[in-house]
C-alpha cells in the first residue's frame, strides 16, 4: 500500500475552510471516478491553519495512474483551484510512505 500524506499549510482561516470544502467536493469526483477517496486531519495542537490529507493507493503503479488521470481532466483542475489558492505552498508538503509489512 502506498500512503500519500499531505501537510497543507493555509494564508488563513477562511482559507483553511475553504480547503476543507474544496476537499469534500473533491472526494465527492473522485467517488464519480473511483479514485481513492482523501482522510482530513486536523491537528489538535500545533500549527495554526494545517490540515493534514491522507489518500491510500494500493500500489505505486496506481498511485501514478491516478494522479495521471487527475492531471489529465479538466473538471479536477477547476474543482481543485481553490485548494492551490488558499495554500501556503512553501509552508505545505507532501510525503509518499509505503507500507511496510514484516510478513513478507
Amino acid at each position: 500500500m502506498i500512503r500519500e500524506r499531505m501537510h497543507i499549510v493555509t494564508r488563513d482561516g477562511p482559507g483553511r475552510i475553504r480547503a476543507l470544502e474544496t476537499v469534500d467536493e473533491c472526494n465527492r469526483l473522485c467517488g464519480e471516478r473511483e479514485w481513492p477517496t482523501t482522510r482530513v486531519w486536523t491537528p489538535v495542537a500545533g500549527s495554526f491553519n494545517e490540515l493534514v490529507l491522507e489518500t491510500d493507493f494500493a500500489d505505486l503503479a496506481t498511485y501514478a495512474d491516478v494522479h495521471q488521470q487527475m492531471d489529465d481532466d479538466t473538471n479536477w483542475q477547476i474543482i481543485i483551484k481553490p485548494l492551490i489558492d488558499a495554500m501556503l505552498i512553501e509552508h505545505s508538503q507532501r510525503e509518499l510512505l509505503s507500507l511496510h509489512d514484516d510478513r513478507d
